[in-house]
């Protein structure tokens, strides 16, 4: 009843990548001129760790938990990664033929 989504944001440059938040939307694929875009934001229900800067040429990976959705013909879910006093936003399309083929969690192996 759950989607776990395991995010890995990797930096290519010496610039470190510190992210202020990240967001999940359900929006319209595609919006013509003259239309509202209608988007609805979803709330992660837990996530693994809080989001840690990318440094030079490293990669951080975070795990967000949502409730079960799907999406409508012409919806995409958008996840995106703002960063902080910076323009490098980074931003993730996730259709509903991705979501229909996600896979259940047999066995989770947890550290503690």
């Amino acid at each position: 009843g759950k989607y776990f989504f395991h995010i890995e944001l990797e930096n290519d440059t010496y610039v470190p990548f510190v992210p202020d938040f990240i967001t999940f939307t359900i929006a319209d694929r595609k919006v013509a001129k003259r239309t509202v875009m209608q988007q609805k934001a979803l709330d992660p229900l837990r996530t693994y760790r809080p989001l840690l800067p990318v440094h030079g040429q490293t990669t951080e990976r975070n795990i967000y938990l949502l409730d079960v959705f799907t999406l409508s013909e012409g919806q995409v879910l958008l996840i995106e990664a703002y960063e902080k006093n910076g323009g490098r936003s980074q931003v993730l399309k996730v259709k509903n033929s991705d979501l229909v083929r996600a896979k259940p969690l047999e066995k989770l192996k947890l550290k503690l």
